[in-house]
């Protein structure tokens, strides 16, 4: 060890067994080798470790519960002694150069989170499956990820898979069936994309709640969407050569609907048949025409279109049902449309419903845009 070299360590006793490391020792930027190793008390430590940018060797406590090394970024390897951690539940990784995790990472039974955005790391371990109770992985930004190991399939309850802008081309057959949230994106999926041009080869597990498509610029139909009874949100974003959305019927407990930015989406079909639906949607969708009648919806609060090329939008409710809906309030319609294209905009009733009462507020944006215009051009011309 060279004389510049600075070590520290913390023995047991009384005034250091502490559960939680103080917050300054993240001053200590020459700092090279932190020994906690005889801190049996020690459950956390502090988010300051990240600025020890000298740190090359730490030794932990095996009851340590928390260990943060976020933005630690000169950290490029986890000691195999990573696995005798078996209390650790939380584990940052973020924005280090750490590029793969030890084979014992699967003696971490305790483990419930994973945090390893922006880091290095090219697959994970096989080892992986051993995490029981594991809930969440975040691999989001973690461009040198190709392959997710197929031994996820046992984590029995992760709730949360992130998989963000990785590089991953193909997902294990079966994830786990406790999954909640799958977050994929275009540089995860745009590979496998190119050759399956829908989803119905993905066998998404029913217990999925959210589900949120981005960016995948080959996909042009969304399937295989039926068997997904607990889904309550769906967010389609960026598919600029979606054409389709199947079986949004038979999603039973769906409540929000987000769809933007797909360019050749022109209409959605079986909306009548949801059952809770509260907002549905629709911006910059350029070639969007409308929504097929929605009377039955009446636990509907709000229906956002905007920038579409809108002819129809067909809204058939009797006055009385407006609003009337339990725990639903009034409908709200905001509608902004970027041409009307000579067609009809048409809000339908079956009965003439007085606006300001039914509480249902309407914005054509264009059209009051034009009128504006208008009347300053003539506000000149008296002047």
């Amino acid at each position: 060890m060279s004389e510049q070299m600075e070590e520290v360590t913390y023995k047991k006793h009384k005034d250091i067994d502490t559960v939680e490391l103080h917050q300054r020792i993240g001053r200590r930027v020459k700092l090279e080798v932190l020994n906690l190793g005889r801190c049996g008390g020690l459950e956390k430590l502090p988010d300051s470790l990240g600025n020890l940018r000298s740190l090359v060797e730490l030794n932990l406590s095996v009851k340590l519960e928390v260990l943060n090394l976020g933005r630690c970024g000169g950290l490029e390897k986890l000691p195999v002694s990573l696995g005798n951690l078996r209390s650790l539940a939380e584990l940052d990784l973020l924005g280090t150069r750490i590029t793969e995790l030890p084979d014992t990472f699967g003696n971490l039974k305790k483990l419930r989170v994973i945090k390893m955005t922006r880091i290095k790391i090219k697959e994970l371990p096989s080892s992986i499956g051993m995490l029981k109770r594991l809930e969440v992985l975040d691999a989001e930004l973690c461009r040198s990820l190709v392959e997710i190991p197929s031994t996820i399939e046992g984590l029995t309850c992760l709730r949360v898979l992130k998989l963000r802008d990785t590089s991953v081309c193909r997902l294990p057959p079966k994830l786990p069936t406790s999954l909640t949230e799958l977050h994929v994106s275009p540089s995860s999926l745009q590979r496998l994309i190119r050759y399956v041009r829908n989803l119905a080869g993905f066998c998404l597990p029913e217990s999925l709640c959210e589900l949120d498509i981005a960016c995948c610029f080959f996909l042009k139909t969304v399937s295989a969407l039926s068997h997904l009874k607990n889904l309550k949100k769906l967010e389609v974003s960026s598919v600029t050569e979606l054409v389709e959305i199947r079986d949004l019927g038979e999603l039973e407990c769906l409540q929000t609907l987000n769809i933007s930015y797909c360019d050749r989406l022109k209409r959605l079909e079986n909306l009548s048949k949801l059952k809770r639906p509260k907002t549905i949607e629709i911006r910059n969708c350029q070639k969007f025409k409308g929504i097929d009648d929605i009377s039955e919806l009446e636990s509907l609060e709000t229906l956002h279109i905007q920038g579409c090329d809108c002819e129809d939008v067909n809204i058939q409710r009797s006055s009385g049902e407006m609003g009337s809906s339990p725990g639903s309030g009034a409908l709200k319609i905001w509608i902004e449309v970027i041409e009307f294209n000579n067609s009809e905009l048409n809000l339908l009733t079956n009965e003439a419903v007085d606006i300001e009462t039914q509480q249902v507020s309407i914005l054509w944006y264009v059209l009051y845009l034009t009128c504006m215009s208008y009347f300053l051009y003539s506000s000149r011309l008296a002047a």
